[in-house]
């Protein structure tokens, strides 16, 4: 079983980042399933290898603009 560590920075400007680290495989599983989903990606993450087996990429996703007021 491997460990995947997900740091959520929130939104900006309509763009929600993610610094996602784990095994190189289960990373690219998830980037898989971003492109299978039609994420929209601020630019295309990159695959970095940091130490030991860790692999990591910074996501940048848009955000679709809610619209604002109350629902009825």
């Amino acid at each position: 079983m491997a460990i995947i560590q997900i740091c959520d920075f929130g939104e900006r400007n309509g763009i929600r980042m993610y610094r996602v680290h784990g095994d190189k495989i289960d990373l690219e599983k998830i980037l898989q399933t971003c492109l299978d989903e039609d994420a929209k990606f601020e630019e295309l993450p990159v695959l970095e290898y940091t130490r030991k087996g860790v692999w990591t990429f910074l996501l940048k996703i848009k955000v679709p603009v809610g619209v604002g007021g109350e629902v009825e």
